[in-house]
């Protein structure tokens, strides 16, 4: 089976908006791929929606619905350690992350991610290319 790691924005768009990554979590909970994410990740998708700069505002209960919502269809593995890989250091968690689960791919928007294209065999790529390369 597919293994990703859903970074906050795939994971946040997919609930709020129709399009690839909604797709992706789709995918996921018909058991055709496995979305993987860490407590950071998830720490990360509850400060962006309780940041009036990112155009969320919901209340406590609102993200811990989100939250449990997102629970429902990833696994959460926590990675020993972090490496310094990435120009965002950041994002060097997702990495660990993808590391930890032996995920095929993070998908994502960040440019700092996607510059990278491969590490360890984890192909970075956006939700459009992941759905391109994984038509089910």
């Amino acid at each position: 089976m597919i293994r990703i790691v859903a970074d906050t924005n795939l994971l946040i768009s997919s609930i709020f908006w129709s399009g690839p990554p909604f797709l992706i979590v789709q995918q996921a909970l018909d058991g055709r791929l496995e979305i993987v994410v860490s407590a950071l990740i998830l720490n990360e998708v509850r400060k962006v929606l309780t940041n009036p700069d990112e155009g969320f505002v919901l209340s406590e209960q609102e993200v811990d619905d989100v939250v449990n919502g997102i629970l429902a269809f990833v696994t959460v593995v926590e990675p020993s350690r972090t490496f310094p890989v990435s120009r965002d250091p950041e994002d060097d968690s997702v990495i660990a992350c993808a590391l930890a689960s032996k995920a095929n791919f993070i998908v994502t928007r960040d440019k700092d991610l996607l510059v990278l294209k491969e590490y360890s065999g984890i192909k970075m790529v956006t939700p459009e290319e992941f759905l391109r390369l994984n038509a089910f």
